[in-house]
Formats: C-alpha cells, sequence, structure tokens
C-alpha cells in the first residue's frame, strides 16, 4: 500500500531536521566573495599529509599548477573542495590532496570585522620530488 503524497514530504522533512539536529550537522552559512569589504583568510597550519600526497603526486607523474575551489568556513575549517584544473586528476592524487586542503585550517575572512565563510580559490604549484 502507498503513503499518501503529504505523508511522504512530511516524512523527508522530519528526517532533514533530524540530520541538521545531530551533534557536529553544520547549519547553513552564507558564503561569501573576496572582494570589496570581506578581508580574505590566512592559512596558519595544516598539510599533514604532504609525504603521502608526495607519493601519489610521483606515482602518478602528476605535476604543474593546480587549481583548487574551496569554502572556508567562519570557524577557519576547510569545507568543500573542487578540484577545477587539471579536469582529469588521477582519484589517487585527487582524494589525497582533498584529505590534505581539508586539514588546513585558517584565520577566518571577515567581514566588518566578523568571521565569515568564503569561496576560496587556491593554486598550487605540484612538483614531484
Amino acid at each position: 500500500m502507498k503513503a499518501p503524497r503529504p505523508l511522504v514530504r512530511l516524512a523527508v522533512l522530519l528526517s532533514l531536521l533530524a540530520v541538521e539536529s545531530l551533534p557536529g550537522a553544520r547549519a547553513a552559512e552564507k558564503i561569501y566573495e573576496v572582494r570589496g569589504a570581506v578581508v580574505r583568510p590566512e592559512k596558519v597550519s595544516g598539510g599533514g599529509h604532504r609525504e603521502e600526497l608526495m607519493k601519489a603526486l610521483n606515482a602518478t607523474r602528476t605535476l604543474g599548477v593546480l587549481i583548487v575551489q574551496t569554502v572556508i568556513r567562519s570557524d577557519g575549517t576547510v569545507g568543500k573542495v573542487e578540484i577545477l584544473r587539471p579536469r582529469k586528476v588521477p582519484p589517487e592524487v585527487g582524494a589525497v590532496l582533498r584529505r590534505d586542503i581539508e586539514s588546513w585550517r585558517f584565520k577566518p575572512a571577515t567581514l566588518d570585522g566578523r568571521p565569515v565563510a568564503v569561496h576560496y580559490t587556491l593554486t598550487l604549484n605540484v612538483c614531484p620530488q
């Protein structure tokens, strides 16, 4: 027996609300662009996967410039990480690179002195050793 449509919608809504109330879940925050009065974030730590990253880069002979789009949250942690260029990065390199960048911590971007989330583009020069 099929559930009536309004009940299905209610169940979906309730499940979404339950997920948002889980410990560690983040509320959606407005994401700004770094321009105008928005002061850019500054990296303060991270990059603990360097050896693993170098191993993956050497194994796949990946080198050159990587352009990565990220979201730096208002608490200085890294949210979404998307590799823009090159379009085809070997999966093992992409996975390690994402893990590495997600471990970075930033002094958050600010707007009028208060921390805000921003889209932030990183340009990485990759030179395997």
